[in-house]
């Protein structure tokens, strides 16, 4: 597996097994899962959210956060997530790279 002869831009990786009866095998990704090149479906990034965020908020708030990020590109303004800005006033400003910032 030769990865350093991928162009760039992408981030390959390799993962070859040996069984204990001596096959083996291996595959490449050149492109991961979440890459421009190989984009996340929406429920994949549920699901990813949901494992990462399981042991640290409870399933309700899960589903706010969710429901939240699920109407941004509808929003005038935006705060945290969770709601939980102590009332502060923000807004949205795009960045020099084209990033959106949330100004407070």
């Amino acid at each position: 597996m030769g990865l350093n002869n991928y162009t760039s831009g992408s981030y390959p990786a390799a993962v070859k097994l040996i069984l204990r009866s001596g096959e083996s095998g291996g595959v490449e990704v050149i492109f991961p899962k979440g890459h421009p090149d190989n984009p996340m479906s929406p429920a994949e990034v549920e699901a990813k959210f949901r494992a990462c965020a399981r042991s640290r908020i409870s399933s309700a708030r899960q589903e706010k956060v969710i429901g939240k990020a699920r109407e941004l590109e509808n929003l005038a303004r935006c705060g945290r997530a969770d709601g939980r800005f102590g009332g502060r006033r923000n807004r949205l400003e795009q960045g020099l790279n084209g990033a959106t910032w949330i100004v407070t």
